[in-house]
């Protein structure tokens, strides 16, 4: 493979490395194509068609998604004005903003913010009703060596490791529809400081691939208690609170010293947050 001319050289992938890390070190800044043709040192034809090809979306696609997924955690974690979150999110109108979100999230910034209480609700012990039990699935999963991007810090920051992994598959020609991406994640985000977390993105691929960061990581095979999230990523902590504290807590099984799995059932570029399904899988001993 001739590293001048060939699409999935290092040149590209570091390339690719830079124009991710900008995009998500400068949200608030101008993200249009020139300006970010520069930083991946390409003409802005020649980077689109590059960024296209290897990413599946156009650089706007891009940019709004990321700036969308921004303003969902402001609606969730803050009372700031409506009109504010989509200025911050590059908006000049409410209505501008308004649309975009719903394009993106599948409902209104208003319809989203009145999720949050029920969000950050304790679940009930113990449960009033049966029914009131999650749908959990225990499962005997085989051993895997994913190939991982180690993540160290907010657990809603690992987008951005993410998006690193696929752009340095896709410029191998290593994503494909039948090519999982899952997460994993060591600690509790209630009882470690943010920045101390550690997480890792992961895609299904071969061991030999591995290079440039990217580490093989080895699962042994075990048991997991499996429960489906549907909705957005920010939604993710109250579905393992209904894990740990609906389920878990009143069942006959314990967690086993090693990480938990989110495996990721479709794509956030292909249909709206509140459709997004993963599968949070808690390792039992």
């Amino acid at each position: 493979m001739n590293d001048r001319t060939a699409p999935t050289s290092r040149r590209y992938t570091a390339c690719l490395a830079r124009v991710i890390d900008h995009l998500h070190a400068h949200l608030d800044a101008d993200l249009g194509l020139e300006r970010v043709a520069e930083v991946a040192c390409l003409s802005p034809s020649h980077f689109h068609r590059l960024y296209r090809a290897v990413l599946g979306e156009t650089l706007a696609d891009t940019v709004r998604r990321l700036r969308i997924q921004k303003a969902s955690g402001e609606l969730l974690h803050t009372d700031w004005p409506l009109a504010r979150i989509g200025r911050r999110a590059g908006y000049g109108s409410e209505a501008a903003f308004n649309r975009a979100f719903k394009r993106v999230v599948g409902m209104t910034p208003a319809a989203y913010r009145t999720r949050r209480e029920a969000l950050v609700a304790p679940v009930p012990f113990p449960p009033l009703e049966i029914a009131d039990m999650p749908e959990v699935t225990v499962m005997d999963l085989p051993e895997t060596t994913p190939l991982a991007l180690p993540h160290q810090g907010d657990y809603m920051g690992i987008g951005h490791s993410f998006e690193r992994l696929c752009a340095w598959a896709g410029s191998r020609g290593l994503l494909g529809p039948e090519v999982r991406c899952l997460g994993l994640y060591w600690d509790d985000p209630d009882a470690t400081p943010a920045a101390e977390l550690r997480s890792a993105a992961c895609i299904d691929g071969p061991a030999g691939a591995a290079a440039d960061g990217i580490e093989v990581i080895h699962l042994p095979a075990r048991r997991y208690a499996c429960l489906e999230h549907v909705g957005p990523y920010t939604e993710l902590p109250a579905s393992y609170r209904l894990l740990y504290s609906g389920w878990l807590a009143r069942s006959d099984e314990a967690p086993a010293d090693a990480p938990c799995v989110e495996v990721y059932l479709n794509d956030p570029r292909e249909v709206p947050a509140i459709e997004l399904r993963t599968r949070i899988m808690v390792p039992l001993a």
